[in-house]
């Protein structure tokens, strides 16, 4: 049995993921992995009382290092990227597998510093937003893909809800998902950015070697979209992200089985290190040059 303990147990991916692996799967009434459960939680009393009603009995700690020796993988689930690289530590510096949730961190020099952390013990780690497993984000990056091999890839607009002034760490509480949905879609190799904002939503421009795309991060929208500009026709889609968790929890499932490799470590740094830019942009007022 490989047992998980999850970090964070006031968050409602901790819920999602508890059900995910302790609980029968709703539409076929049998349970996911016979060999994986959570078994531990660390959070408030409260939280922890509220995941055992949906998970069944769990070990109640009341700190992360707690877990050491009682479990045998962890999910940091904590809503506030700021305590990602202390919670995780213990456990990288263990060489266990780790899910670390949005943000990865929610500063780039606790990105690097924990990137270089996992790379020397060896821990299979993945993380970031779930999002970006959307089948929508999916098909879209097969399109840019696509339409880059034809040379007819102009650009692209993409937006999801933000809160800015969120109390877990501002802007990196949901920024992660429009990032890591970007990242995914149009690639890396972003060469500068700059960003303004409008009351409670923002929209960054980042520029590429030969194209534009638009982040908007719009408070309060229920929808989420992408267009994607090519020379022969905009390809719209509405971007459904129903089923993230269910995704997310079996990449760390067939990790943990040693069927899947974890996240590739740049991904995870990366995404951190273009909302610091998109943040000091609209700061400063100017565009950030990031090569």
């Amino acid at each position: 049995m490989i047992r998980i303990g999850i970090i964070g147990s006031e968050s409602s991916h901790a819920t999602a993921f508890a059900r995910y692996f302790n609980c029968p799967d709703p539409k076929t009434g049998i349970y996911r992995y016979n060999d994986i459960r959570v078994v531990a939680a660390v959070g408030s009393k409260e939280s922890q009382a509220a995941l055992a009603q949906e998970a069944g009995p769990l070990f109640m700690a009341e700190k992360p290092e707690d877990l050491l020796g009682s479990v045998d993988a962890v999910m940091i689930t904590s809503r506030s990227g700021s305590t990602h690289y202390s919670y995780a530590l213990p456990f990288v510096r263990k060489g266990m597998p780790l899910f670390i949730d949005k943000p990865f961190t929610s500063d780039p020099e606790q990105a690097a510093m924990l990137a270089e952390e996992i790379a020397a013990s060896g821990s299979p780690v993945i993380g970031g937003s779930g999002c970006k497993y959307a089948e929508s984000v999916q098909e879209l990056k097969r399109i840019v893909s696509q339409l880059k091999e034809e040379d007819s890839f102009i650009g692209g607009a993409i937006n999801f809800d933000i809160m800015l002034d969120s109390p877990y760490d501002g802007i990196y509480f949901y920024a992660p998902h429009l990032v890591e949905m970007c990242l995914e879609i149009f690639g890396e190799g972003i060469r500068s950015v700059s960003a303004m904002r409008t009351g409670s939503s923002l929209t960054a421009m980042l520029r590429y070697e030969a194209s534009l795309v638009s982040l908007h991060f719009t408070a309060g929208a229920r929808q989420s979209s992408c267009i994607l500009f090519s020379k022969e026709k905009n390809h719209f889609r509405n971007i459904d992200i129903s089923e993230i968790y269910d995704a997310e929890a079996t990449r760390f499932a067939e990790m943990l089985l040693g069927r899947q490799s974890g996240t590739p470590l740049r991904q995870l740094t990366y995404s951190v290190e273009i909302i610091d830019a998109i943040v000091r942009a609209e700061h400063q007022h100017c565009e950030i040059s990031l090569i």
